[in-house]
C-alpha cells in the first residue's frame, strides 16, 4: 500500500541519480516549520499493531507528543492523537515492549526517573485512574558488625639516638714560669 514518488540524489560522483520509492505511506501532514515531527518512537505491541510515538516542535521548541497505531504494512488503524501530558524522551532511546504496552524512561527537570506506559485502546486503564504513587525508598541494608578482634601489637619506637658528644680540647698544662736564679752562694 501506499503510492510512489520518483526524485533521486547526486552521488559522489557529482552525477544525478534516479530513484523511486514505493509504497510510501504519509502519516502526518504538517505545512510549515512550525509543526514538525521529531524523536519517532516505534513499538510493535502485538501483531498488526506498531503504536507511533513522536514529539511535534518548532523550529527550536518542543510544542506537544503525539500517538497513533499503524498495521504491519503501516497503513493508519488510528487517527494520531495528541497526548494530554508533555512527555518527552531522549532522543536516541528506544521503546521496549511489556504487556502489550511501549515503555519508556525519561530523567524529569528536578532529578527524577520517569517511568511511562503507552497504549492506546482498550489496552488503557480507564481515564481517570490515579497516577501510580511514588515508591518508598528500600531501607538501607545493616551491614553486619565485625567481630571484635584482639589489638596487634604495635612496635614501641627505639628512643632517639644521642647526638655525638662535642670533643673538648684536652687540658693544656700552664706554661712553668722561667727558673728563677739561684741567689750567689757567699
Amino acid at each position: 500500500p501506499g503510492s510512489a514518488q520518483t526524485g533521486g540524489y547526486y552521488g559522489f560522483n557529482g552525477n544525478w541519480h534516479t530513484q523511486e520509492n514505493k509504497g510510501i505511506n504519509f502519516l502526518t501532514s504538517f505545512n510549515s516549520v512550525e509543526d514538525s515531527v521529531s524523536r519517532l518512537k516505534t513499538a510493535h505491541v502485538e501483531d498488526g499493531k506498531i503504536l507511533l510515538f513522536w514529539e511535534v516542535w518548532t523550529e527550536t521548541a518542543y510544542k506537544y507528543s503525539q500517538m497513533m497505531v499503524v498495521d504491519d504494512s503501516g497503513v493508519e488503524q488510528t487517527s494520531p492523537w495528541s497526548l494530554a501530558y508533555p512527555v518527552r524522551l531522549a532522543i536516541q532511546d528506544d521503546l521496549h515492549v511489556k504487556g502489550g504496552r511501549a515503555v519508556a524512561y525519561a530523567g524529569s527537570p528536578d532529578g527524577l526517573l520517569i517511568r511511562y506506559e503507552l497504549c492506546s485502546g482498550g489496552d488503557c486503564p480507564a481515564a481517570g485512574g490515579l497516577p501510580t504513587p511514588m515508591p518508598v525508598p528500600a531501607p538501607t541494608p545493616a551491614t553486619p558488625t565485625p567481630a571484635p578482634s584482639m589489638p596487634v601489637p604495635a612496635p614501641t619506637p627505639a628512643p632517639p639516638t644521642p647526638s655525638p658528644p662535642v670533643p673538648t680540647p684536652a687540658p693544656v698544662p700552664p706554661t712553668p714560669a722561667p727558673p728563677t736564679p739561684a741567689p750567689p752562694t757567699p
